[in-house]
């Protein structure tokens, strides 16, 4: 985790891939970045990037995590509901 800390503050503001068209920060291409690091630790986890920051983010800062989800975890529900709903409303007989 140290590595990939410091390896982000290494990281300058002129880089092309930080901002969008739009002088926005842009965190999908951030990630790009992130991969060129080669962490002394072999472990799988610190090599998937995306799963080491984003349970970094989940584990350090529940609020912007869920934040983060919510909209994803909303869609998920709203059609859990209406499988649901149909499932319970359908004639299908399972003998």
């Amino acid at each position: 985790m140290l590595e990939l800390i410091s390896f982000s503050k290494s990281i300058s503001q002129e880089h092309p891939l930080i901002t969008n068209k739009k002088g926005k920060p842009d965190y999908h291409t951030y990630y790009d970045i992130l991969k060129e690091l080669n962490p002394s630790n072999t472990d799988h986890k610190t090599n998937n990037i995306h799963w080491y920051i984003l349970s970094a983010i989940k584990y350090y800062n529940s609020k912007k995590w869920n934040l983060y989800i919510q909209q994803v975890r909303a869609t998920i529900l709203s059609s859990y509901e209406e499988h649901k709903n149909r499932f319970l409303k359908s004639n299908f007989d399972f003998r």
